[in-house]
């Protein structure tokens, strides 16, 4: 088997183990709900590649999708040559996908957040006050399977001035499925319960990054779960722990991520010791 081949398998490899050796992601180091964050004014968000875009101008819609094509296995199965033509139909239709939703879809995160913020009391001060977290606020659109799109409210948070910054990533997953065409054409309805749907999620995610800590971790059964959410098109279970359900949510933990993902797309299994 040639050196590229065989890189090829290694990764497929990896990729469909998940990531069982990788520490669950940890609650907010030395954060209390007393202290200050600052939302970013520029996003994080710079590079895309050829499975994810950036939808709007000041690169707060993150879109990500890996159908196109016959997808990783297939390309393997087929070679180098496979491999390579597979990776350019993902990125054609990823492109394509873009193109249609660019700058047509009006909902402004930073903005939802800031909202949400002042609803729960959460301190936010300008950028270069003290030593706040940094927050990134942002929509997620995801394409889990081949037609539908799903949306999630998403926040990075990073914390501390020098290396190695901890950085924690939140995403509330939405209610309703879409099409590429539909979210390229929402009216002020649509659009206007989006917008609420979001800044109540992001209330939700404010209130679950203040309640976290050391012991609710240390109280959490460790699970097995599976989510087109979580790992589009594939499915492949994935390490975590149970933090609770609630209402039409499951909230968990996975490495490097807490996760409230609609019941209708996960399924989980706990682990005993």
């Amino acid at each position: 088997m040639s050196p590229f081949k065989n890189s090829l398998v290694l990764l497929l490899a990896v990729f469909l183990t998940g990531c069982a050796g990788t520490q669950i992601a940890p609650p907010m180091q030395a954060r209390t709900a007393a202290e200050t964050h600052t939302i970013l004014p520029t996003s994080i968000f710079t590079t895309t590649d050829g499975n994810t875009a950036l939808l709007d101008d000041a690169k707060t819609q993150l879109y990500t999708q890996n159908f196109g094509g016959g997808g990783v296995a297939v390309g393997l199965l087929l070679g180098p040559i496979g491999a390579l033509a597979n990776a350019a139909m993902v990125t054609e239709t990823t492109k394509s996908d873009a193109s249609k939703m660019g700058n047509k879809i009006n909902i402004k995160p930073r903005d939802l957040f800031a909202q949400a913020a002042k609803e729960t009391a959460f301190v936010l001060v300008e950028p270069g006050q003290g030593s706040p977290g940094r927050i990134n606020p942002y929509l997620l659109i995801t394409k889990i399977d081949d037609k539908v799109l799903t949306l999630a409210a998403g926040m990075l948070i990073d914390q501390g001035d020098a290396p190695p910054v901890w950085r924690g990533k939140y995403l509330y997953q939405l209610p309703g499925k879409y099409t590429v065409d539909q979210l390229a054409a929402l009216d002020a309805t649509q659009t206007s319960q989006i917008q609420a749907s979001m800044a109540s999620a992001y209330a939700q995610l404010i209130t679950r990054v203040k309640a976290d800590s050391p012991e609710q971790r240390a109280g959490e059964e460790t699970i097995h779960l599976v989510s087109p959410f979580v790992t589009p098109r594939f499915e492949t279970p994935q390490w975590g722990s149970l933090i609770k359900e609630e209402g039409d949510h499951v909230w968990v933990r996975t490495p490097g991520a807490m996760l409230a993902i609609l019941k209708e797309n996960v399924r989980y299994t706990i682990q005993k010791p």
